[in-house]
């Protein structure tokens, strides 16, 4: 199933909800673009920043040139990415648009010489620069926010993001009632990615019953046995999550591969890795068609023809390891708790000096004093 915040990712500026003003101003700005002066465009997260200077670049024909704090990791490098990007003209005899995201990101830079450069690249810049932001004035900012216009994205409406999903029910046949709607559109307010997040969540949910999954150990059979490209639908419907799925990938491919074969297919899942974990923290969900083609294709193709004969797959040890582990710390939790609730103090102090209280907990009078369960008893004796 194709996620729906991709599906119904708005194509035309039109489609962006609640933003008339703002993407009035953005589209006036690059269409008039003066020389040392950026755009700065904030909001909140899931208000159509970044999609929104997506789109304009294609309704205009702009090459666009996406650029994120976090690809880039010293301030040499940032000086010849962007640079480049400001200085150069299209290969495809197009204008360009710069587009930087994340913009509080650059002050992350190892060398903090993040925003100085960006700064000094403004001044540069032949082409429009456009740079997404949370909070406009952070103090770290205030050099380059002068030498920028400001537009501002607003957080949406329940009743906007209500109209949003209530579209997405009807489209899709979901037969979601219109309270859960309401619910999922208030818990969201402002935030319409977040809210068709949700809505999906749901919807899989009522589904997961109806649809029949596939065996984790179909899937690694048909990734790892053959050389098909059409595996990437597969992963839609089996029985285990992705990320678990990345974790019987890790443990599984030394069972298939080997030599070269095994470096591939170890580089292309932790590529698919990295591009997950940018989904996740940019909420940018381009990366998915990424992350699924290296995951699965990607590590299929990694071999140079089908693998033939039985092989014994193999539950993940980390999943076990991680299970064991969490069960452990649930119960030092669990005892924090009670002796935080008696001591009037924060459980979270009590577990970061939890060693301190070993000593008195082999007393049995303070082990009856907190109630501690038989389980929490055995594992103090561990």
């Amino acid at each position: 199933m194709i996620p729906f915040i991709e599906k119904y990712r708005p194509r035309i500026l039109n489609d962006l909800k609640g933003q008339d003003k703002p993407i009035s101003d953005l589209k006036n700005l690059v269409e008039n673009y003066k020389p040392g002066k950026a755009i700065m465009v904030y909001g909140k997260t899931g208000t159509g920043k970044t999609n929104a200077v997506c789109i304009l670049a294609e309704e205009n024909d702009l090459e666009l040139v996406e650029i994120n704090a976090s690809d880039l990791r010293n301030q040499n490098l940032m000086e010849s990415k962007i640079l480049n990007a400001v200085k150069q003209k299209s290969l495809f005899g197009k204008n360009k648009l710069i587009l930087i995201d994340d913009v509080e990101a650059f002050s992350g830079i190892s060398d903090r010489g993040g925003l100085a450069t960006l700064s000094s690249v403004i001044d540069q810049s032949v082409f429009p620069i456009v740079m997404t932001v949370t909070d406009p004035w952070d103090k770290k900012l205030n050099t380059i926010r002068k030498k920028s216009n400001l537009i501002g994205f607003r957080a949406l409406s329940h009743v906007t993001i209500f109209n949003v999903l209530n579209e997405i029910n009807l489209k899709e046949n979901l037969k979601i009632d219109k309270e859960k709607l309401i619910e999922i559109s208030k818990k969201n307010e402002g935030d319409i990615r977040g809210a068709i997040n949700d809505l999906q969540s749901v919807t899989e949910g009522d589904l997961a019953s109806r649809e029949r999954k596939v065996d984790i150990f179909q899937v690694l059979k048909k990734v790892l046995k053959n050389r098909d490209d059409n595996i990437l639908e597969i992963l839609n419907d089996m029985d285990v999550t992705f990320e678990d799925y990345l974790l019987w990938m890790d443990e599984n491919i030394p069972r298939e591969y080997n030599h070269e074969e095994l470096l591939k297919a170890y580089e292309r899942l932790s590529r698919a890795d990295v591009f997950r974990g940018r989904v996740m923290k940019w909420q940018y969900y381009r990366y998915l068609v990424y992350h699924m083609f290296l995951m699965s294709t990607g590590v299929s193709f990694a071999k140079k023809e089908p693998k033939i004969g039985f092989t014994s797959y193999q539950k993940p040890q980390r999943i076990l390891k991680m299970f064991i582990a969490k069960q452990r710390y649930g119960k030092k939790r669990a005892i924090s708790e009670k002796i935080a609730e008696k001591t009037h103090t924060s459980t979270k102090r009590v577990l970061d000096n939890f060693e301190d209280y070993i000593g008195i907990l082999e007393n049995k009078e303070v082990v009856k004093y907190l109630d501690l369960s038989n389980e929490e008893i055995d594992w103090l004796k561990r």
